[in-house]
């Protein structure tokens, strides 16, 4: 039978030390990432900014094309009749609505005849 040997105890380490020592090495790293991280944030904007505008360019002629198709896609408007209206005859009106002065109300009726009375006469 073979004779087992015996594993030897590790030392301990003193591992609060190292922890820290841990600790420190990684805030330090990710210091360095956070600002290598911050410089390409400011690339990709300025990047982001050309690519916007060159966008913003195309949809602006785009819009400019679309409207003058619309422009030209469309019918002229319909022409709008105004019918001659005749003026009124103010004075008539003023004194149909004013009865209390009957010299001014006949003076004016004679002067606007009806249109049979104009048509029968010579």
């Amino acid at each position: 039978m073979k004779k087992k040997t015996k594993k030897k105890k590790k030392k301990k380490k003193n591992t609060k030390n190292t922890k820290k020592k841990m600790k420190k090495e990684k805030k330090k790293k990710k210091k360095k990432k956070k600002k290598k991280k911050k410089k390409k944030k400011k690339k990709k904007k300025k990047k982001k900014k050309k690519k916007t505008s060159c966008q913003t360019q195309r949809v602006q002629e785009a819009v400019i094309e679309f409207s003058r198709c619309l422009h030209k896609a469309s019918p002229p408007p319909p022409p709008q009749y105004v019918f001659p209206v005749p003026p009124l005859d103010h004075r008539v009106t003023q004194h149909a609505s004013a009865p209390s002065n009957p010299d001014l109300v006949t003076r004016c009726s004679a002067q606007t005849r009806p249109l049979e009375a104009l048509t029968s006469d010579p």
